[in-house]
């Protein structure tokens, strides 16, 4: 029986290491298109994200998010008028299962836009960042949406810092400041990664996290998730303390100065034609304990006024198609927190977005 070298067994693994992670740098570009995703299994109502409430990988990496969605499964059907939501956690549905969020009361109306069937994509990910939405809305204009309907909130113009979405889509968030005159500093984001980075060590996470979002989607293929207990979760908060601060603001604060409602326009660029209706979304509005001072656990009543007046003043001066839907859903229509709807509550809603969308109906 012949010795085995251990130095030359050694050499041996390493060149074979070497060569893999050459071969892996070589085709790391495409790993993350590979997806059992409308091909194997049906696509995602929404981009997959692990909320707690339901086993799932989350995951915020650009393309491997499109491919395991719906709206990436083949040719845009000609007989459909295709509509995108964007938006943070109320737009992608927490706590709600996929066919309760809003792009699915949407769809259970079976509304018609000039023969068309109108079809809602939810393209809503958590924690709200205007970068995000906008990096979001650049890589949806290949799926040609007909009409995007970007719902907003004062936190979505209060924070403009790099968030986990920005860090893992570097180079397509450097992409969209550099091509749209974004004042955002990106100094401290790569357009590109090293070799390093690209090395199989560097990747194991990214890829761990690639096949977790493969294999969970042959679990969600075959599981029905079950609807939350409403009875699981304390209720939506309606007694508070006497502060009337937001964020760090004190009252009369003039948040115009230090916020970004101007980047609205930003959005209506990237959009390129598209047709883009701004909404404000609901939010809860209490009635206990110091409801006078704050309308809830997020907002007190100066900012949020502030806030309302600033957007309804800058839509009518830039020519925002902006609709304010701030107040018309009930207590009862939240979960949560004071912007996470309820199943009722999304049904409210999607009502009141029917009307916006067959006014928005172009032929």
């Amino acid at each position: 029986m012949q010795n085995i070298s251990p130095i030359r067994l050694l050499i041996k693994v390493l060149l074979f290491f070497l060569i893999l992670n050459i071969l892996f740098i070589l085709f790391a570009p495409y790993v993350g298109n590979l997806s059992i995703y409308n091909r194997l299994i049906a696509g995602r109502l929404r981009f997959p994200f692990a909320s707690g409430r339901w086993i799932d990988s989350s995951m915020d990496e650009l393309d491997a998010m499109f491919d395991s969605h719906v709206i990436a499964a083949g040719t845009k059907p000609p007989n459909e008028f295709r509509v995108v939501l964007l938006g943070d956690s109320s737009v992608w549905g927490e706590l709600l299962t996929p066919d309760q969020t809003l792009s699915e009361q949407l769809n259970a109306d079976h509304i018609l836009c000039n023969g068309r069937n109108v079809r809602s994509y939810n393209l809503g990910y958590p924690h709200p960042s205007l970068i995000k939405d906008f990096v979001i809305l650049a890589a949806t204009r290949k799926y040609k949406p007909d009409l995007v309907i970007w719902l907003v909130t004062l936190d979505t113009f209060r924070d403009n810092s790099l968030n986990p979405f920005v860090v893992t889509n570097q180079s397509q968030a450097i992409s969209v400041v550099n091509q749209y005159h974004i004042s955002f500093d990106t100094s401290s984001l790569k357009s590109g990664a090293s070799v390093w980075e690209q090395t199989l060590m560097s990747q194991r996470s990214r890829l761990a996290r690639l096949m977790m979002l493969q294999l969970y989607g042959i679990y969600w293929a075959g599981v029905v998730p079950s609807p939350v207990d409403p009875n699981s979760y304390p209720p939506v908060a309606n007694n508070f303390h006497d502060d009337p601060t937001f964020a760090g603001y004190k009252t009369g604060s003039d948040l115009s100065a230090t916020m970004f409602f101007s980047w609205v326009n930003y959005i209506y660029q990237i959009a390129d034609g598209i047709p883009l209706v701004v909404v404000n979304e609901p939010i809860f509005i209490s009635t206990g304990r110091n409801s006078n001072v704050r309308y809830d656990s997020f907002y007190p009543r100066w900012a949020y006024d502030q806030y309302r007046a600033i957007m309804n003043s800058d839509s009518s001066a830039d020519r925002w198609n902006y609709v304010d839907l701030w107040n018309i859903i009930s207590a009862a229509g939240f979960s949560d927190t004071a912007l996470h709807l309820s199943p009722v509550g999304e049904q409210k809603l999607a009502a009141a977005l029917i009307p916006i969308i067959q006014k928005n109906c172009i032929p």
